[in-house]
């Protein structure tokens, strides 16, 4: 298993669909206080914030210039993977964000 780039400020080892520590996250920090943002930083509310941290998902795809990259670039899309199928499927997605190539 090798470290890679799977969405935040460090590379992350990616589980296994069968790996022990999969749905064994605690929501309790050992602080004792809610984990309200993730690795990437990203703000989660309390209701999330109890997921299956193992189960958050993101996936990119090319954006064609238009209304939301007039240059083109990249479409970024995050979830939690509801039905535990180890890929980010249209339904469980809850954020989209761009990284657009910037203008001449």
């Amino acid at each position: 298993m090798t470290l890679a780039d799977n969405g935040g400020p460090t590379e992350t080892h990616a589980l296994d669909a069968t790996s022990a520590a999969r749905g064994a996250g605690d929501c309790i920090a050992p602080e004792k206080s809610l984990l309200l943002r993730d690795q990437r930083g990203v703000s989660r509310t309390a209701a999330v914030a109890c997921i299956d941290p193992f189960a958050a998902l993101a996936r990119t795809a090319d954006e064609p210039a238009g209304e939301n990259c007039p240059q083109g670039g990249t479409r970024i899309e995050t979830g939690i993977d509801l039905d535990d199928s180890g890929s980010l499927d249209d339904f469980e997605v809850s954020s989209t964000d761009y990284a657009c190539v910037p203008s001449a």
